[in-house]
């Protein structure tokens, strides 16, 4: 039978939440389209990555009628989990619970007999989950399915057969979908889209949980099914790039020479990165330089430490030799590298992690060190409870954090306390000028230089004045360089360089500008600053020579569309760069009659654009001679049923037909939806280009049609 689940993923301390990179629950991702496959309706609250009330939380789970309430919890994130069933209880106690997620397989025991869940679940759930939901609508008994633990079924001496996917089936798995996230999740995935090609683990780090959430055999996906999900994404969601995410990505060597050569040959054009750590004694020259020609431009290396004793207590099954040489291996391929350190394995000690800022200094390599927090059913678990003392629970440690004063210790020994620990975690992140894991984002300047000062003094005072003078010379060298542009082209200013220099806001720059520039300047003035040219178009281009606007946005475009007229030193140009192949999209609107064109600029033209010079780029040649923007009304459709329905904007403004009806679509696949809808119940005639769309803004991730009754259908 068809039911409807709530999957959540609860907070935690990553996320655009916290203020990191949006990034997907990938184990929620799985599980939808295969819940949609049984024939389930998912709907799926990502609290990680979009802020929402509890309040607001249950008003969307009662409003949705569920069948079942899910959680995917992680360690981090089993306390959040844990409030907010109570509240889901409290209001719905007739709707099941179920808990899953890799810290269920951890403590099972102790989560089931927890009032607030109904039931849990351990091992992967792509296959069960949705039997389990059918099972649950029906009435039925769920207590036999492997992995399933509930209050009736577990008692003393219970034995929990868990069902992980075999190889074979993880090929024919769907892929992950994505557009259940918040669209701050869909952008992110565009840019850098996660893709998991293995699962499990076969060695035996006392440390890591991998062998026991995933299993210690190895799981792995052919080339052709990873290729496959990479052409999928691309053709879906435009993805530029690419992270795999595997545990040990490249523990079977040969595997990975076949999966980078399936993507040389389905020539992508999209980089990738392997950001979770591979092992340094598992990569030899041939597999380093496929990487790289296949788009592997950075990845990180699991050090864990440079003292050989802690490297042997904890079984890492590595040497230092081992790790300095995969690490030469991977630079001669021209490969970024960075490593992975945890502070507080058995053995470990301030001097020790010295050792270890050393080593990345000499190896000339990025660092991230991570504060140790034992996790049960490892071996480090029973050796921490039986030398260490606790100091609070493991769902509330942090691995790092960007204030020393939040970073807490799980454990403490005798030989390394609580606080040697954090003096450590200070030491390392200064030395290696990781300073963003030290002083909170939200300081002012000042304030954010004085803290650095303090730590510099305290872990590395012979570099204080050299750190001091090498940022007062890049800062006057910067100035330089403005300067030399100023001598060249009168008030220069670029918006996304004073935004990401944090000199000061762009529209008080502009601001600025028009209140106490005299006369007309003999030069040009490049905005790059969205929506907040068209505030300043009639002043601006009063007082300078020619004022050329960078990528507008969509609403800003056309309302610059409609002032272009009147201003004739007024420019409007849209680039966009593709990270790998280096393509570089340059839209010109020019004015032309009455109305206006869109042409693109001569391939090959070199172009000084912020700076620095642009040449013999190929750029795509379209003009639209008959599309008169001058007219143009703004509209977001959506498509429900066989229905159009209107995001932004009006049905009225569809219905009217103007002469020019400016489209934006969400989700490509809805697209030949709406091109339909259009052309029959509205009588549109669509201009499309045989990519899909006359003209994609690739910077925005969405894609766009134009649509209007005057114009036939053509190709461009």
């Amino acid at each position: 039978m068809k039911g409807k689940i709530v999957i959540i993923d609860p907070r935690g301390w990553q996320g655009a939440v916290s203020g990191y990179r949006p990034s997907p629950n990938i184990g929620i991702a799985y599980l939808i389209p295969m819940l949609r496959k049984y024939g389930h309706e998912v709907l799926v609250i990502d609290l990680n990555n979009e802020a929402m009330p509890d309040a607001q939380v249950l008003a969307s789970i009662t409003e949705y009628h569920p069948a079942i309430v899910g959680f995917s919890v992680k360690t981090a994130t089993m306390n959040s989990a844990r409030i907010l069933s109570q509240l889901v209880k409290k209001s719905l106690p007739k709707v099941p619970i179920i808990l899953g997620g890799p810290h269920t397989t951890l403590a099972w025991q102790e989560l089931v007999k927890e009032p607030c869940f109904d039931i849990i679940f351990v091992g992967e759930g792509e296959q069960v989950l949705p039997v389990i939901l059918s099972r649950l609508v029906a009435g039925e008994s769920i207590e036999d399915f492997p992995g399933v633990i509930t209050k009736r079924n577990f008692k003393d001496g219970f034995y929990l057969n868990r069902q992980l996917i075999t190889s074979t089936d993880l090929n024919t798995l769907p892929f992950p979908e994505y557009n259940d996230f918040p669209q701050n999740v869909r952008k992110s995935i565009c840019e850098s889209y996660p893709l998991l090609t293995s699962r499990g683990c076969v060695y035996n780090c006392t440390y890591c949980s991998v062998p026991e959430i995933s299993g210690k055999k190895f799981r792995k996906r052919s080339p052709e099914s990873v290729v496959e999900e990479l052409r999928w994404a691309k053709r879906k969601y435009g993805i530029t790039a690419f992270e795999i995410l595997d545990d040990v990505f490249n523990l079977d060597m040969q595997r990975c020479k076949e999966i980078c050569r399936a993507i040389i040959e389905a020539n992508l054009g999209i980089s990738w990165s392997c950001p979770n750590g591979l092992r340094a004694d598992k990569i030899d020259q041939e597999l380093a330089d496929f990487m790289f020609k296949s788009g592997c431009r950075s990845v990180m290396v699991g050090i864990e430490s440079v003292d050989s004793s802690v490297l042997a207590t904890v079984k890492k099954g590595e040497t230092i030799e081992d790790i300095e040489k995969g690490i030469n291996i991977f630079k001669k391929a021209s490969i970024n590298v960075g490593g992975f350190f945890i502070i507080g394995l058995p053995g470990d000690s301030f001097e020790s992690q010295e050792r270890s800022v050393e080593f990345v200094k000499k190896m000339g390599i990025t660092a991230h060190f991570n504060m140790l927090v034992p996790y049960p059913g490892t071996e480090l678990w029973n050796w921490a409870k039986a030398n260490a003392r606790f100091l609070c629970d493991i769902e509330s440690g942090l691995h790092f954090t960007d204030s020393p004063e939040k970073m807490k210790p799980v454990i403490e020994t005798d030989d390394f306390p609580a606080s040697e620990r954090r003096r450590t975690y200070e030491m390392v992140h200064t030395r290696v000028r990781r300073f963003s894991m030290l002083v909170p984002p939200n300081l002012s300047r000042w304030q954010y230089y004085c803290h650095i000062i303090c730590f510099l003094w305290n872990y590395d005072r012979w570099q204080l004045l050299p750190y001091m003078l090498k940022k007062f010379v890049n800062k006057i060298w910067r100035l330089f360089k403005r300067g030399l542009h100023l001598l060249k082209d009168p008030f220069f200013l670029t918006g996304y360089n004073m935004t990401n220099e944090k000199i000061r806001d762009p529209i008080e720059v502009f601001t600025w500008v028009c209140e106490h520039l005299p006369l007309k300047v003999k030069g040009s003035l490049a905005l790059d600053i969205g929506a907040n040219v068209g505030q300043y178009v009639s002043s601006l281009t009063s007082h300078f020579d020619k004022v050329l606007a960078f990528e507008p946005s969509i609403e800003a475009f056309f309302n610059l569309a409609k002032k272009i007229k009147d201003y004739p030193n007024l420019e409007i140009y849209n680039v966009a760069i593709y990270n790998m192949s280096g393509i570089i999209y340059l839209y010109k609107y020019e004015k032309a009659g009455k109305d206006f064109d869109l042409t693109i600029l001569n391939e090959g033209q070199s172009f000084d654009c912020w700076g620095s010079k642009v040449e013999r780029v190929p750029v795509l040649a379209i003009r639209l001679d008959d599309l008169h923007l001058s007219s143009v009304d703004f509209i977001k459709l959506d498509v429900e049923g066989s229905e159009l329905s209107v995001i932004q904007g009006s049905m009225e403004t569809l219905k009217r037909c103007n002469p020019t009806l400016f489209i934006e679509i969400h989700e490509k696949s809805q697209g030949e939806q709406i091109i339909d809808l259009l052309q029959n119940m509205y009588n549109f005639k669509v201009l499309r280009h045989p990519g899909y769309a006359p003209m994609t803004f690739l910077w925005e991730k969405h894609y766009f049609l134009y649509a209007t009754p005057k114009v036939k259908q053509d190709s461009l």
